[in-house]
């Protein structure tokens, strides 16, 4: 019920937002910053391997798990970002990025950096199934990037709107999260815990590539072949289109991980359990998705600039 309300107020605030930016902004700066976010999506399913979802699915956890995963996440994350940094001519040449849209992809490094020191207090707090907590830092998280990235939008900062919005979000996310579930990083490694912890969290992690192929590679690629305006739009119809399964479908599957990690060597309770969400997801996902493909054409025309 949590996620669910976080995820509710979060489309309600996401909606004017969206609508006021659909206004203000270009397609163009749309398909910018959809692309520049894709390129940080890539680089941050290489920044942990799995080893968070070990964390939460083990039974119980020792502070060599805690510090290894940690410190092996710190790593790849700062090894990422310093190749990201070094490839931004290379980046820019290949998508003719303007000054503003290489400012927008430091700004999202910068962010990717700073939101990956939450993994660890958030991963406690996922373990004991307290996604109250989590969700207070989201809806901090969302109502400081939508009103900044829109009062942005309104004084002409084009681009750069999401640049701030995004590095302010991070920030602010941190200190939300540290003042409700407090950890002092430390930094070691393991090699009996990073054995243990991989031997779930790479499988884990191949899992989730064809999503990666599905959702970022092909729209690296669409970037390119049709450019930022062609992939503003289509940017804006995917989130639409995808929004009844990420407010439900995706909250489900937060809970149901963690959950099914608590119960994991009862396997007829998480058959049971599993075919009853399964039914319930259907029964919501179904109808609302109809709704949408009727309303849309109506949505659209509400739109000045479309």
């Amino acid at each position: 019920m949590s996620l669910f309300f976080q995820s509710g107020y979060s489309a309600f605030l996401g909606l004017i937002a969206n609508l006021i930016l659909t206004i203000l902004l270009t397609p163009t700066i749309f398909g910018m910053y959809i692309t520049v976010l894709s390129i940080i999506s890539l680089l941050n399913y290489f920044s942990d391997i799995g080893l968070a979802a070990s964390l939460i699915q083990k039974k119980e956890i020792t502070d060599d798990d805690i510090k290894t995963t940690f410190t092996i996440q710190q790593i790849l994350i700062l090894t990422l970002i310093v190749i990201g940094f070094f490839a931004t001519s290379s980046i820019r040449k290949f998508y003719d990025l303007p000054v503003e849209g290489i400012y927008l992809f430091w700004g999202l490094l910068l962010a990717f950096f700073i939101s990956s020191l939450k993994t660890i207090p958030s991963i406690f707090l996922e373990r004991k199934i307290q996604f109250q907590k989590i969700v207070r830092v989201q809806i901090i998280e969302n109502t400081v990037f939508y009103l900044l990235v829109t009062t942005l939008a309104l004084l002409n900062f084009g681009v750069m709107s999401f640049t701030y919005a995004v590095i302010a979000r991070a920030v602010i996310g941190l200190i939300a999260m540290y003042s409700i579930s407090f950890w002092k990083p430390g930094f070691g490694i393991s090699r009996k815990s990073l054995k243990t912890l991989l031997s779930f969290g790479i499988p884990f992690q191949a899992s989730s590539f064809l999503a990666l192929f599905k959702d970022d590679l092909i729209t690296l690629f669409l970037g390119k072949v049709l450019g930022f305006e062609g992939l503003g739009y289509i940017g804006w119809a995917k989130k639409w289109a995808e929004s009844p399964i990420r407010i439900i479908m995706d909250n489900i599957n937060r809970v149901l991980f963690p959950v099914i990690s608590r119960i994991q060597n009862d396997k007829e309770k998480i058959a049971r359990l599993i075919e009853k969400l399964l039914n319930y997801q259907t029964l919501l996902l179904a109808p609302t998705l109809a709704g949408l493909a009727i309303m849309m054409n109506r949505f659209i025309g509400i739109i000045p600039r479309y």
